[in-house]
């Protein structure tokens, strides 16, 4: 029964990994960061900042979307599994000099902008079908000889 399956999981991964490479990025996470030029740049993009601090003629404007957990998990020697957890920050930092944007940091956040290319993915949906059905026709006479 196990082994019927196994072609249908194949068909399945290979037609998820051809549909979701059809995006094209519009502009990288550096592109869409550069963008900010001025204070009112960034309110409307970000609202108000979590905090503010200022020091030395420069404003700090400090956004925090929350926590990432990664776990990784390992076999020991007795065959138990054990793991651990990596905590860390998500936010975008501007250090503002009077009103222009001088420098910026993110962590854990990934702005950039892309766009579904329609064409290739109703090309790579059908042909993935045609494939698919052809795949599993192939399967099914193996299975009968």
């Amino acid at each position: 029964m196990e082994n019927n399956k196994k072609p249908f999981y194949i068909m399945l991964f290979l037609l998820i990994a051809v549909v979701s490479s059809c995006t094209k990025t519009l502009y990288t996470h550096n592109d869409v960061m550069n963008r900010y030029k001025t204070k009112a740049d960034i309110i409307t993009k970000f609202g108000l900042p979590t905090e503010k601090r200022s020091e030395s003629g420069l404003e700090e404007w400090y956004y925090n979307f929350g926590t990432k957990t990664t776990y990784t998990y390992s076999n020991t020697q007795s065959s138990l599994l054990t793991g651990n957890a990596n905590t860390s920050n998500k936010f975008v930092k501007f250090i503002i000099k009077n009103d222009s944007v001088i420098n910026w940091t993110t962590q854990g956040v990934d702005l950039k902008l892309t766009e579904i290319n329609k064409k290739q993915t109703t090309l790579a949906i059908i042909l993935g079908t045609i494939g698919s059905i052809g795949f599993l026709a192939f399967c099914a006479w193996l299975g009968s000889l």
